[in-house]
Parts: structure tokens; C-alpha cells; sequence
């Protein structure tokens, strides 16, 4: 029985025994109320309360850059948090600018200078310019655009997410075929069970799917709560969202009301967190990643080329086996993939490949590559065969563990940064609508102002939205009108 139909079957038995639980649904979808972790999150929150909430506060200006730091300068109890990290990101962007070093101390001076005089001025403007000018000044090595990274200065992350839709969708209307944004849906791939994102060609297995998933909602859910008992806001229950039993998220549930009573900055702070600790556990996961990448060419030996599958009704597939390691191709010495690519870049369609292996040598007269119709194809699937150099190791780490946490966090760290940044976009649901909604409200506009410029902002993101589904909607509604005549 194929795999899918054992999941399916499983799926349907967990959501029918749901269904006779007490647990809230609404249709499919469950809530699963529990009191798990609250004494967690309440031990970390007693821990350094004055730590948190300058956390918090680096969220706001991380998420909102420089109306981030107009909204702080305007809360007297998060002014020095702000200039603290005005001096954090100023001092980061002269440590890691490509500048004389001698030239670093005296902008180091000049910054402490600029943020004493923009401190002892307790002016929102000028506090508004010096967070945009820093933050434009930390981005622009990674934003290859000047006007991006101005736009990042001023009104953070969520204004360049805006605008990168803005061009895909004016891409999309001179007949771009690339959503903009797209859904993830379940989907399956050469028999395995995963998800997928409609229109692009990104397929990830369940496992690391479900993995990802949860190291992305763990952090962002536990550093809400923690915000919330920092400023004495109860936590009603921790729990998983599902629709039937596939876990779809998860959440930390504060007392509405208590939240509500509280201060501006406190419910701002509670909000910016979430995003805050997906970035950071994006970064952790990419800074693992790349230290294992680069550990492993000082701790390994590479023994060539293993065999683990082959492109069906290609040559390869009736010669070789899987597991066979290849140290030769045509008398040149196989290393690594890298290696067999370039032995293999000679191979034209009927050449003969001569593959010497730990198992004998095998002939493959190479076939027409689909790519390329002067190229010669094999149809094999390789992974890189190594050992370590300290014997201990060879039998606690193999090829197949090191290759799934690579993957896994290669994974984590995906879903982290883009969870991260699509959370901060100021519509509804998302945390950054709450936070963007206290920022304009802060600014002293009249009620009627600060709804129309709300509404405004709302109105113009889910329409750039819909524009970038445009490829998805035509995608689905294309064959129905194929079908009747149209």
C-alpha cells in the first residue's frame, strides 16, 4: 500500500477520535488548550525583566527601523533602551564596514557624539532621523538597491516586503508566471509526502516540514508569553492550533482584557517579540549551518561519489545499484560531486562512461540529456561519500544523520526569516498590524486619521496581495473555462 494511503488513513482515524473530545473546533479546526509551559515562561520572565523588555524594544525598532524609533522615543520608559540600540547598530555597521581600521575609533567617537547630543535632545524627530539614517547605513551591504534600503531605514521591514510585491506584481501584468506570494499545501513528490508552495518548484518532505514548523512557532510563541507575564499579563493557556490532527500551529494564549489594560509600549513589546525571536533562531540555525559546512572540511575525508538513485528510463538505472561508490569516471579520479560533474562535462550522447567502483567496473554508454542535446546523460543520483579523519567519529555520525540535520536546519532557518518578515506585514492577523496600529496612533492624529490612514495601508497591502496571486487564481481558473469553450 503506497505510503499516502497509510497517512491518509491515519489522519482520518486521529481527527475521528477529535471529533469525540471536548476540545474547541470550529469545523476541521481544533484548539487543544493545555497548561504546558506557562511554568517555564514564568521562571524565564522573573529571570531579568529589565532584559526582556529591552528586547522588546529592539523588536519594535528591528521590525519598524525608524517610525519604530519615533513610537520608542515618545514612551519615556523605553528612551534609553532606544539609544542603547542606536548605539548597538552603529557600532555593528563600523565593525563590519570595509573601511580603514584606523579610521574605526574615530567613528566610533563621532557615534557616541551623535547619540549623547540625539539623547540630551529628547526630540521623536531627530530621533526618528538618527534610527533611519543608522538603520539604512546597517542594511545597505546586504540591500543592493539604495532606494531599498532607505525605504528599510525609514519604515522597516514591512515596507520592503510591500515593495518587492509591488515590482513582482507590475512583473506579473507584463505576463510574469511567478506568484508573488503562494500558499503552502500539502503535496507529494516520487512517492513522499510533504508540502509545497503552488507555482514554485519547492517541495519539502513532512519530516523536515514538521521540524521547521515547530522550531519556528516554539520561539515565536514562548517569547510572546514571556513578554506577557514581564508585564504581569496572565497567560490563560498554552496549545497547538490543528485542522483535524495535522498540526498547523501553536500559541500562547494571554488574558485579552489584562493585555488591553496595559500601556502602549507593553502590548507593542508583547507583539514585536514573536517576529524578533523567529529572526533569531534563523540566524542560530544559519550560523550552525554554515560552522558545520565549514567544520566538516577540516574534520573529513572525501572517498569519492555513492550511488543513491537514478533518473528512471536513463542507462544507469540497469548497470549500477544503490550504495556503490564511485572513485573513478574515464581514468579520472573521483573526489566528490564536484569532481565527477566535471569528468562527466565530456561525455557525449553514445559516449562510453567507464565507472570504477568498490564494487568493479561497470561501462555506461551515456544517453541524450534533456537539458542539453549534445550533452551525454547517465542518470545517476549521487551524494558525496566521506570518513572522518578521527576513526571515533566514523561510527557515530554517518553520511545519512549529517545529511539530515544539514537539510533540517538548512529548513529551520527558511521558515524562520520568512515566517518571520511575513508576520510583520500590517494587515490583520498579523503582529504587525497591532504594532503598526500603535505607531500611528502614538503620532497624535486625530481618531478619524489614524482609521483612514489604517484602513489605507490595509486596502493597498491585501490589493498588491491579490495581485501577486494572480498567476495561482489563473492557474485554477484557466481549465475550467479550457473546459467550457472559453
Amino acid at each position: 500500500m503506497e505510503p499516502t494511503i497509510y497517512l491518509a488513513i491515519l489522519f482520518t482515524v486521529l481527527t475521528l477520535l477529535l471529533l469525540k473530545t471536548k476540545y474547541e473546533r470550529h469545523l476541521l479546526f481544533f484548539m487543544i488548550r493545555t497548561q504546558y509551559g506557562i511554568r517555564l515562561i514564568n521562571a524565564l520572565a522573573r529571570m531579568k525583566p529589565r532584559f526582556w523588555k529591552f528586547i522588546g524594544d529592539l523588536g519594535v525598532v528591528v521590525s519598524f527601523s525608524g517610525i519604530g524609533g519615533f513610537y520608542l522615543s515618545k514612551k519615556k520608559e523605553s528612551q534609553d533602551n532606544l539609544h542603547v540600540i542606536l548605539a548597538m547598530i552603529g557600532l555593528a555597521t563600523i565593525a563590519l564596514a570595509p573601511i580603514d581600521v584606523l579610521l574605526k575609533p574615530a567613528l566610533c567617537a563621532l557615534l557616541v557624539f551623535v547619540i549623547l547630543a540625539v539623547r540630551a535632545s529628547n526630540n521623536p524627530t531627530i530621533n526618528f532621523i538618527a534610527t533611519s539614517l543608522l538603520v539604512s547605513l546597517a542594511v545597505r551591504p546586504f540591500i543592493p538597491k539604495l532606494y531599498f534600503a532607505l525605504l528599510m531605514g525609514v519604515f522597516g521591514i514591512p515596507a520592503v516586503i510591500i515593495m518587492a510585491l509591488v515590482q513582482q506584481a507590475y512583473e506579473i501584468s507584463q505576463g510574469s508566471m511567478l506568484p508573488g506570494v503562494s500558499p503552502m499545501l500539502p503535496s507529494t513528490r516520487e512517492g513522499n509526502i510533504g508540502v509545497g508552495f503552488p507555482g514554485y518548484d519547492i517541495f519539502i518532505p513532512w519530516w523536515y516540514a514538521l521540524i521547521a514548523i515547530i522550531a519556528t512557532l516554539v520561539p515565536h510563541e514562548i517569547a510572546h508569553g514571556i513578554l506577557s507575564r514581564v508585564h504581569q499579563i496572565r497567560l490563560k493557556s498554552t496549545g497547538l492550533l490543528t485542522f483535524g490532527a495535522l498540526p498547523i500551529g501553536a500559541f500562547v494564549e494571554p488574558d485579552e482584557q489584562e493585555l488591553n489594560s496595559k500601556s502602549s509600549v507593553s502590548r507593542t513589546r508583547v507583539y514585536a517579540v514573536g517576529s524578533l525571536a523567529n529572526f533569531a533562531a534563523g540566524i542560530l540555525a544559519t550560523i550552525l549551518l554554515v560552522s558545520t559546512v565549514i567544520g566538516l572540511d577540516q574534520v573529513v575525508v572525501k572517498q569519492g561519489v555513492e550511488v543513491v538513485g537514478f533518473d528512471a528510463g536513463y542507462p544507469a538505472e540497469a548497470v549500477l545499484k544503490k550504495g556503490v561508490i564511485v572513485h573513478q569516471l574515464n581514468n579520472n579520479t573521483v573526489y566528490d560531486i564536484t569532481s565527477f560533474e566535471e569528468a562527466a562535462t565530456t561525455l557525449k550522447p553514445g559516449d562510453n562512461a567507464t565507472l570504477a567502483t568498490d564494487q568493479g567496473t561497470f561501462t555506461i554508454t551515456a544517453a541524450q540529456s534533456k537539458e542539453d542535446n549534445g550533452r551525454g546523460y547517465m542518470g545517476v543520483l549521487l551524494r558525496d561519500r566521506i570518513a572522518f579523519k578521527y576513526g571515533v567519529l566514523n561510527g557515530l555520525i554517518t553520511p545519512t544523520l549529517l545529511s539530515f540535520f544539514i537539510t533540517a536546519l538548512s529548513w529551520i532557518a527558511f521558515f524562520n526569516i520568512n515566517i518571520g518578515m511575513v508576520n510583520l506585514l500590517p494587515i490583520p492577523p498579523f503582529d504587525g498590524y497591532k504594532i503598526f496600529d500603535e505607531i500611528v496612533k502614538s503620532t497624535g492624529m486625530k481618531k478619524e486619521d489614524v482609521k483612514w490612514v489604517i484602513y489605507g495601508v490595509i486596502i493597498a497591502t491585501a490589493l498588491v496581495f491579490f495581485l501577486n496571486l494572480f498567476p495561482l487564481v489563473r492557474m485554477v481558473v484557466q481549465p475550467v473555462l479550457t473546459f467550457f469553450g472559453f
